[in-house]
Order: C-alpha cells, then sequence, then structure tokens
C-alpha cells in the first residue's frame, strides 16, 4: 500500500553525529575482548578477522538525500516538516552518572550489547566445539574491561529523525 497525499512518514535512525557515534564504545570493546580472545589462544586470529558486525550509522545528510537531492528516488514525492538529531538519554548510562557503580553499569552494559551481538557472533563460532563457553568469556571479558576503564567505551544513543508529508 501506498501512502496517500497528506499522510505523514516519521523515519527515526540511529545516527552519527558531530561527536558520536551510536556505535562507539560498544564495538570498541567488543573488538578490544575479541583480541584479547586470540591472544590467548582462546578464538583463533582468522576467526577473528572474519567476523563481521555490519552497521552503518547515517549523517543527518544521508537520512535527508533520498528526499531532498534533486535527482533522487524520492525527490517531489515528500514535503520535509522536521527534520533533527538528538541524543537519547540511555537509562544505564545515566544510572552510572549519578550513582558511579560501575559494577552495575558493567553488567547493564553487557547485557544490553549482548542481546543484539551474541546471535551474530555464536554464529560465527558454530564450529568451535564449545561456542557457549567461549561466548560467555567473550562477555565476561567486556564486562572486565567496562569495570576496568569504563570512560573508554562510551555510550551515546544517537537519532536522527525527519516528518515527511506524501505530495499529491
Amino acid at each position: 500500500a501506498e501512502l496517500v497525499p497528506g499522510g505523514k512518514l516519521l523515519v527515526e535512525v540511529f545516527g552519527a553525529g558531530a561527536e558520536h557515534r551510536t556505535c562507539d564504545g560498544i564495538y570498541d570493546v567488543l573488538n578490544d575482548a575479541l583480541r584479547a580472545h586470540v591472544s590467548d589462544g582462546t578464538i583463533s586470529r582468522d576467526v577473528y578477522e572474519t567476523f563481521y558486525q555490519p552497521v552503518y550509522f547515517r549523517t543527518l545528510d544521508e537520512l535527508t538525500a533520498p528526499v531532498t537531492a534533486p535527482r533522487a528516488q524520492c525527490a517531489g514525492l515528500f514535503r520535509m516538516e522536521r527534520v533533527e538529531s538528538y541524543e537519547v538519554p540511555v537509562p544505564f548510562v545515566e544510572d552510572y552518572r549519578g550513582s558511579r557503580d560501575v559494577d552495575i553499569y558493567a553488567d547493564a552494559f553487557t547485557n544490553f550489547f549482548r542481546a543484539f551481538t551474541e546471535p551474530v557472533l555464536r554464529l560465527h563460532l558454530g564450529d568451535d566445539p564449545d561456542p557457549s563457553a567461549v561466548i560467555a568469556s567473550i562477555y565476561d571479558r567486556i564486562a572486565g574491561l567496562l569495570r576496568a576503564r569504563p570512560e573508554r567505551y562510551p555510550f551515546h544513543y544517537v537519532a536522527h529523525a525527519m516528518l515527511l508529508t506524501r505530495t499529491g
């Protein structure tokens, strides 16, 4: 079904801002944990080098280009009503800023991050004789890295949004 003229479309995505990207910190800590596992022989360099977590965070200009660029596929189909970039408060980050309890922060950060990275990691480690043990070790190491140096792995939820109205 096509959006009728006058219909509204709200597009919101994780983004890359002037100072931060949503992936900053979270993928850095995963990379550091995986590299440590290569160093101690838990995973092979080949497994590390072929692991891929596909993420790309658009800038605000990249988000709006399909609507605003003169030759864009959607040029002329929508009127842009509002466009903005903002940082969404992250509850476990806000709690940490208030409490400075690094243990609670590291556990919350790790559990949040694990929810969307473990399935991809598990698939990649499928040939390992005991992938569950390796995965548990990786996330334990992530929590340890966060406890030791939380400032090295900041998490910012940068969002971009545009509100569009379908034209005639």
